[in-house]
């Protein structure tokens, strides 16, 4: 008997092989069926399918976040909505860089890929040699050499060119003019001190070490550059190093050329993440900044010249605070301090808006889970995709993910990214218009391998639609029967688009250009002391596109009322009036002044007094009853009628009886 037949008698043999048989046709009968190996769960409320690979979803599911499980399986959890018919998936791609999810026909692609970055390092945009060509600047890896490397757009090729190199072992922090000499500045740190490196001139490219300072360790820092204190001075803004886990918030002032002052040292802390969120996050003129114990989240406000205290604080339980980000993402008016953080290999999101002064509140919040890994879960928001609002870019490590507001304080999750393991995303994500045109582009560097690649949708087509404009009033061949009246349009953009440009919608009358109050959707002024004529009005307004369109119309203004009005004043100074408020501008509280006229009869007259915005809505009444001849003075506290402050800006009060009316504006500040 052979060998084989002793180890292995024939009836086993048979089965065995037949064993072998069976596995390699049902493998490749599994591999026929669904070959990229990956299934799509969608779990709701109502629903519960596996679909594969790129199959398209009818059913009607808002992912909400994603996660990518260890056994294969790509999970989206979330709930019922409206039709979502262009809902596709792809696969995760853990070996080579791909899109994993993507809705309403959202299609980034890398239109250019840089010099790997180094770890750690931030992503800074800017144009540091005033040429109007963007750069992206940041530190990248040599073997046994970190250089920060300017990259600049070049339009013809549609590239970036790298067009210089500052130093070796440079993270850089942030670009600016922080002396005011009109030279650009960079940020940097090289091992234990912070540089500022300058341009010679206007027009050259950051070359020039002109401070350092040294600080306790030789562990990666993070800077800004800012005004705090509003006082003219630029601070540069850092988080130190105290110890191998222990941290603390330095300002340090600008006092003269090229000279730094330390002006405030925070507290010590156990942890302290890098990014600082700076703003008047409560709007009450006084600018804060953002800072992290562990998990708990801190807000520092400037209470006078270089002084700074803690207003707020919020305990975040379990989360590791790692990033923070300052905008009004849903453009209501209300900034937003936005948080990135991670705990339990979960990365969690969240957007806190003013509640009070000094006192926040959570607005909107998400989840990706199974992805957090004690790294950097960094915030960044642009304007990278279809529609007139910015977008919320979440880097959770090795993945970037796009959420589009839908309306106030709404958002959905659009887009995700995956690098595949092994590509570290540790901050290096940036959104901003870095080739000239009217949209965000998303910069992601990824530290481990790759390199640094700049993202488009290049599913957005070109806007060529000019924006819409709807008089208000006065409304054409109007007359007017005082001399003075408020001038009022709105406007929007096309659905499509990206937003007014506000720098480029101007308001003339009778060919003179007009101070006028301009929003991203109306445009006010209040013309005052008219006289009899025809005003011809024309409104210009533009897209950030570059398409603009016009509106000319008259009114005309009756010289025989407003004379009238005007001899009557001079006759008899009883007549009715409304004085400017006092203090004007104001920050907390005004006092409007009125006058009510002597009648004929002595019954009293019914007056009203009404407060509006620049969008002509109602924001509070002031007096709605009857008063006899004088001389009255009301108050306004800057609230609506729900209690609540209105935010800085324009403002019309206006006095009306149930004959005449007056109007006047005044200036609200933070």
């Amino acid at each position: 008997m052979k060998i084989w037949e002793k180890i292995f008698p024939p009836r086993i043999a048979i089965l065995i092989l037949a064993v072998i048989l069976c596995v390699l046709f049902l493998h490749g009968k599994r591999s026929a069926q669904n070959p990229a190996s990956l299934r799509v769960k969608i779990h709701s409320e109502e629903t519960d399918g596996v679909f594969t690979k790129d199959q398209k979803m009818s059913e009607p599911i808002l992912a909400k976040y994603t996660s990518n499980r260890n056994d294969g399986t790509f999970e989206f959890k979330g709930y019922l909505r409206e039709d979502v018919n262009n809902l596709s998936v792809k696969s995760p791609a853990r070996v080579s860089p791909g899109m994993v999810y993507s809705r309403d026909s959202v299609d980034f692609q890398i239109v250019d890929s840089l010099s790997r970055p180094n770890s750690g390092g931030p992503v800074v945009i800017g144009d540091s040699d005033h040429d109007s060509l963007m750069e992206i600047i940041y530190e990248i890896f040599q073997p046994g050499l970190y250089p920060l490397i300017i990259y600049e757009y070049n339009p013809g090729t549609q590239k970036f060119d790298s067009v210089w190199t500052i130093g070796d072992s440079l993270p850089i922090f942030d670009i600016g003019d922080i002396d005011g000499d009109n030279k650009t500045e960079v940020l940097t740190q090289y091992k234990d001190s912070i540089r500022v490196y300058e341009s010679v001139d206007s027009t050259s490219y950051p070359s020039a070490l002109t401070w350092s300072h040294v600080l306790p360790m030789n562990i990666h820092y993070h800077g800004q550059i800012v005004d705090l204190d509003q006082d003219g001075n630029k601070e540069i803004l850092i988080r130190e190093c105290t110890g191998p886990t222990t941290y603390r918030i330095k300002i340090y002032e600008c006092i003269g050329d090229n000279q730094f002052d330390s002006v405030f040292a925070s507290p010590i802390y156990s942890y302290n993440g890098r990014n600082r969120a700076v703003g008047d996050f409560d709007q009450d003129g006084k600018m804060e900044f953002t800072a992290m114990d562990g998990n708990i989240i801190q807000v520092f406000e400037n209470q006078g010249d270089n002084i700074y205290s803690e207003v707020w604080e919020y305990d975040w339980q379990q989360l590791n605070c790692q990033s923070t980000h300052g905008d009004d993402v849903d453009n209501d008016g209300l900034p937003e301090i936005i948080y990135g953080g991670n705990t339990d290999n979960n990365d969690y999101f969240a957007i806190f808006e003013r509640a009070a002064d000094d006192s926040f509140t959570i607005s909107w919040d998400t989840i990706i889970p199974g992805l957090g890994s004690g790294v950097l879960a960094n915030v960044t928001t642009g304007n990278v995709s279809f529609g007139p609002k910015q977008e919320l870019v979440l880097t959770a490590y090795d993945q970037w993910h796009v959420y589009r507001c839908t309306g106030n304080d709404q958002y959905e999750f659009v887009y995700s990214y995956a690098f595949g393991v092994g590509h570290g995303l540790w901050g290096n994500t940036s959104a901003a218009n870095v080739d000239g045109d009217s949209r965000d582009e998303i910069i992601v560097g990824s530290q481990y391998t790759g390199g640094l690649f700049v993202f488009k949708d290049i599913n957005m087509e070109a806007d060529t639609t000019p924006p819409t404009i709807s008089i208000l009033f006065p409304t054409p061949e109007d007359t007017i029967e005082t001399d003075s009246v408020v001038i009022y349009a709105y406007y929007q953009d096309n659905p499509g688009g990206v937003g007014i440009d506000t720098s480029c919608t101007d308001l003339t009358m009778n060919d003179d250009t007009l101070s006028a109050v301009v929003t991203d959707t109306m445009i006010s002024y209040l013309a005052e002391d008219l006289d009899d004529t025809t005003y011809t009005l024309m409104l210009v307004v533009s897209d950030r596109e570059g398409n603009s369109t016009d509106s000319t119309w008259n009114f005309y203004v009756n010289a025989v009322t407003v004379k009238e009005q005007k001899e009557t004043q001079q006759l008899n100074p009883h007549s009715l009036m409304l004085y400017p408020n006092c203090p004007n501008p104001f920050s907390q509280m005004t006092e409007i002044k009125f006058q009510i006229p002597n009648r004929e009869t002595d019954s009293p007259l019914n007056v009203t007094i009404v407060v509006y915005d620049v969008t002509g809505q109602r924001v509070r009444s002031l007096v709605d009853k009857e008063f006899s001849s004088g001389t009255y003075t009301v108050t306004w506290d800057g609230k609506d009628e729900s209690g609540e402050y209105v935010s800085a800006g324009v403002y019309f009060y206006r006095l009306k009886t149930d004959r005449s009316g007056i109007v006047r504006k005044m200036l609200k500040l933070k």
